[in-house]
């Protein structure tokens, strides 16, 4: 889209099943495909210097959340690909992980990856700390772990659909489609909740500005 004119350039640049999120940096574009109805594993790489090529990394099944660490690694969470009964319950999952990609060659270094039909959907990165909601909490780790934290640890945060982190407060909305959401703001040292207002049905990304 052009910012200047309003109108949609004519050159359209073709990409695998699922696009979810964007990062841009240093002209290229990183891009998640979660699957849409279906499943994916790739990271799209797009060169916009280079004719808008586009590189493919694999990762674990269903990528949505990627942000780039302080050094420059992409961090790319990828919530594993459910299976379910007749009934609509998941009855087992594909790995689910935290992977960490070195963009000078696009390759996956590290890989965090969580327990049998265990995984994360939100995550979000402040400073040099990777925030990731799994269960009904949310916990912190180093942009250097090997290993996901302690299950005894954590912010106990309830059903959320969206979060973000911000210097030492975690922002949530509540998993609300049918009444308004709620945003509950808690101070990560003391894991308490400090704020609480009602926003839109079906809130979901949080940013600052």
């Amino acid at each position: 889209l052009n910012l200047e004119t309003n109108t949609l350039d004519t050159e359209v640049i073709s990409l695998a099943n699922g696009v979810e999120q964007i990062v841009a940096k240093d002209n290229k574009l990183y891009v998640s495909h979660k699957g849409a109805f279906s499943t994916n594993n790739i990271i799209s790489v797009i060169d916009t210097t280079n004719g808008n090529n586009v590189e493919t990394i694999t990762v674990k099944d269903n990528p949505d959340e990627l942000f780039f660490s302080p050094d420059g690694t992409l961090v790319v969470l990828s919530e594993g690909n459910p299976t379910f009964n007749s009934s609509f319950e998941i009855t087992s999952r594909t790995t689910s992980a935290i992977s960490f990609i070195d963009i000078s060659n696009n390759t996956v270094t590290r890989e965090i990856n969580f327990p049998v039909n265990e995984n994360s959907e939100l995550m979000s990165l402040e400073a040099n700390s990777i925030f990731y909601y799994s269960g009904t909490k949310v916990f912190e780790i180093s942009v250097n772990a090997t290993n996901l934290a302690d299950r005894a640890d954590g912010v106990e945060v309830g059903s959320i659909f969206g979060m973000n982190v911000k210097d030492t407060n975690l922002y949530t909305v509540s998993a609300s489609f049918l009444e308004f959401s709620s945003l509950t703001v808690f101070d990560i040292p003391t894991k308490t909740p400090t704020f609480s207002t009602a926003v839109g049905v079906g809130a979901s990304k949080i940013y600052f500005n």
